[in-house]
């Protein structure tokens, strides 16, 4: 199970990365031709998102090993042996980090922006952040509390 958590893991790594590479560089790249023409906190607020991915992507890929070791026991299991319920565990913490890794960018982002304007947090700023924070705090949920939830699912 370690190794089909790894072997997952680094796959994850390898999506994040490729999504880092189609919309983290034309961003950048768009920051960088326009210059001063789009606000600083826009500006610090694309770069921390799409730096968030490429550095979540990295971590993903080199730690692999230790996540997996978190995520299923420490000990190697034959492979003739499939336990079920550790497989739906590595599945719904894998989704957990999938969640956290395309969310915690937008919730930042939408957090810089209500907080840059100077009426506080705008309603229709709300609208987008409530969604948003939602989704972090069921992955999250699914996440930490991954056992119990496969317990209860039986």
């Amino acid at each position: 199970m370690k190794s089909i958590s790894k072997v997952a893991l680094r796959i994850l790594a390898i999506y994040f990365l490729v999504e880092f590479l189609s919309s983290g560089f034309p961003q950048l790249f768009g920051i960088f031709r326009m210059g001063q023409s789009i606000g600083y906190m826009m500006t610090t607020t694309i770069i921390l998102s799409q730096l968030i991915k490429l550095l979540a992507a990295l971590y993903i890929w080199f730690a692999a090993d230790k996540i997996s070791n978190y995520l299923v026991n420490k000990k190697e299991e034959k492979l003739e042996k499939i336990d079920y319920q550790k497989l739906q565990i590595i599945a719904y913490s894998v989704v957990a980090i999938v969640l956290l890794i395309i969310t915690i960018p937008e919730l930042l982002k939408y957090l810089l922006m209500s907080f840059s304007s100077r009426g506080g947090v705008m309603p229709v700023m709300m609208r987008e952040l409530a969604p948003v924070g939602f989704k972090v705090v069921i992955a999250l949920w699914l996440l930490l509390d991954t056992k119990r939830i496969t317990k209860k699912l039986e």
